[in-house]
């Protein structure tokens, strides 16, 4: 037995040798009839060829003065739970080692294990270790998704990219047709620790008002993946709207009409709004109808009924806000005079005025042989208790030659409507 000095120094110095994972793991529970028998020990451990779902678990023991049996145990957790098939080493004191081949393991997933060495003298355990099964390599994976924004020279192209665990280089091709990717953007990074990202391209120097298409490729260590193409529209390029209102005024309750025409590139069937902000302009404006150019750029909307002076803007719905100036169509009343009650040198004359607005004056006018407007009369408005109007009564001359009365009605009212005219009444002396 004088054997056994020398064979604890080369388990001692082969376990500290070994360090981490090949600690020595002292025999345990050997059995006190044994203890005149060394046990063995596991040195060290590893897994080897790994792949997808199998790995090859490799092991370094000293059997000591017994036949020994080693195993590997292995599971899920430090549990375990499934073991090798144990393989019998004869006693000595050189190491063995030990190897056994293990499957099923699933891809990506980690598993624990450990050598186990058997034998009269004992029972000795290698210390918890882990592996990893590998991803398969693969090509990157691209995912379409739309160009945004795009405006009518330039746009920014994205897609959506998965490196499939290694470093992947993206660039995009693009031009008028499927045929036609000739031009490149310059390349962007997606690094392998990324599981997933968008990225997003500029490009320039497009043609307003047409038709491109693009493509994204993504290329790793392991092989390219080119994208599906997709279509890149280019809005149409408005560089001017002219907007002008059909009449400058209109009468209270009536309608106007806002015409023009846009200039540019495209600019037949771009979608225009009319944009309204109503006296006494304290709020913004509002959008209250939308139409489409016709050939050449021409427009008109039809706007009304108005009761007051407002304000108009055209503004095209393109990539960039390009706008009209205002255009201001202005408030006047309605006014209407007639002539009753005719006597041989006089006439009544009564009317009315909508809306009623308090504080408005009345004038009562006649035109003189130079052609002035000469006052007659400052009549007093009267409201109208049945309807949002003014009433009047007025007594007019009646000369031999045809005179011309109208009423003059100024609101005074901030704009809200401006000084308005009556129709103008001819009368005619009597005999």
């Amino acid at each position: 037995m004088g054997i056994r000095p020398s064979l604890l120094s080369l388990v001692a110095s082969a376990g500290l040798a070994a360090g981490g994972g090949g600690a020595l793991v002292a025999a345990v529970g050997a059995p006190a009839a044994l203890a005149a028998s060394a046990a063995p020990s596991a040195v060290g451990q590893s897994a080897e060829g790994l792949t997808g779902d199998r790995a090859t678990l490799v092991g370094t023991f000293l059997p000591g003065d017994e036949a020994v049996v080693s195993s590997f145990e292995y599971g899920r957790t430090s549990d375990y739970g499934i073991g090798t098939v144990g393989v019998t080493a004869p006693a000595g004191t050189a190491p063995v080692q030990a190897r056994a081949e293990i499957a099923g393991l699933g891809v990506g997933e980690t598993w624990h294990y450990r050598l186990v060495v058997r034998s009269r003298a004992g029972v000795a355990y290698g210390p918890d270790a882990t592996l990893t099964t590998p991803v398969a390599a693969t090509a990157p994976l691209v995912v379409p998704l739309i160009a945004s924004p795009v405006g009518v020279d330039g746009a920014t192209l994205r897609a959506g990219v998965d490196p499939a665990g290694q470093d992947t280089t993206v660039v995009f091709e693009y031009g008028l047709t499927p045929e036609d990717l000739v031009r490149r953007t310059a390349p962007v990074i997606v690094g392998g620790d990324r599981s997933f990202e968008v990225v997003g391209a500029p490009i320039g120097g497009l043609i307003p008002f047409t038709t491109y298409v693009f493509r994204a490729l993504a290329t790793n260590a392991t092989g390219t993946t080119v994208g599906p193409t997709l279509p890149l529209v280019t809005p149409a390029s408005v560089t001017k709207i002219v907007a002008t209102a059909a009449g400058r005024t209109a009468t209270w309750g009536r309608s106007s009409q806002i015409v023009g025409r846009i200039d540019g590139v495209g600019i037949k069937g771009v979608r225009l709004a009319l944009m309204r902000q109503d006296f006494p302009f304290s709020k913004g404006p509002s959008e209250v109808a939308t139409t489409s150019t016709a050939a050449g750029g021409a427009y008109g909307f039809t706007v009304g009924p108005l009761t007051a002076t407002t304000k108009f803007w055209v503004q095209a719905r393109v990539a960039s806000l390009v706008s009209s100036a205002p255009v201001v169509v202005y408030g006047k009343l309605r006014v209407a005079l007639k002539a009753t009650k005719p006597a041989r040198t006089k006439v009544t004359l009564t009317g009315t005025v909508a809306p009623h607005v308090a504080g408005a004056r009345a004038t009562l006018q006649r035109r003189a042989g130079s052609g002035r407007w000469i006052t007659v009369s400052r009549p007093t408005l009267t409201r109208d208790g049945q309807a949002n109007r003014s009433t009047f009564t007025a007594t007019g001359r009646r000369y031999r030659s045809t005179m011309k009365y109208r009423l003059l009605v100024d609101p005074r009212n901030g704009g809200a409507q401006y000084a308005t005219a009556s129709n103008v009444l001819g009368v005619t002396r009597a005999g």
